[in-house]
């Protein structure tokens, strides 16, 4: 293990090109981009429970929100 960042229940998470890591915390209704360092670099927190999450090619981030039905970019 390299390192640990907790995720509040999540059920997703990407690894980036860049190194860091985007992930869900489903519990805190948020989609974060964690870097090695453990720091939160973004963060997405209108969604109530996001089961997934993926970064685009365009840069945009594609959350899944299952409470609320929808999928959002």
């Amino acid at each position: 293990v390299l390192w640990t960042v907790p995720n509040a229940g999540g059920h997703d998470v990407q690894a980036l090109p860049n190194g860091n890591v985007l992930l869900t915390r489903d519990s805190k209704g948020q989609v974060v981009e964690v870097d090695p360092s453990k720091r939160e670099v973004w963060s997405y927190t209108g969604a109530k429970r996001p089961i997934t999450a993926q970064r685009l090619a365009n840069g945009n981030t594609l959350v899944g929100d299952t409470q609320a039905g929808k999928v959002l970019e």
